[in-house]
């Protein structure tokens, strides 16, 4: 059985290098990966949320008071993605 063409290995080099931190990318270039954070995917899951919600019902009244300060979430979501 002949090994994996030169276009398909360089094109694992090319995604290991363009993601390094990639699970799957790690496998192919034969290291291990950086371990998935799961227990950071449900505070991104809830400020995800509250994202949408502000989204949604920016304009109702009684959610004005509450939608003041919605920039928190989303930059908690951006910081959160960034290690998940």
């Amino acid at each position: 059985k002949p090994g994996p063409s030169k276009w398909r290995v360089r094109a694992d080099a090319c995604y290991a290098w363009l993601y390094p931190l990639s699970a799957g990318a790690a496998a192919r270039a034969g290291q291990g990966g950086a371990p998935r954070l799961e227990a950071l995917d449900a505070p991104r899951w809830i400020a995800s949320i509250q994202i949408v919600c502000y989204h949604m019902y920016h304009s109702e009244e009684g959610y004005a008071k509450y939608s003041t300060w919605m920039a928190c979430w989303t930059q908690l979501f951006f910081l959160l993605s960034g290690f998940v």
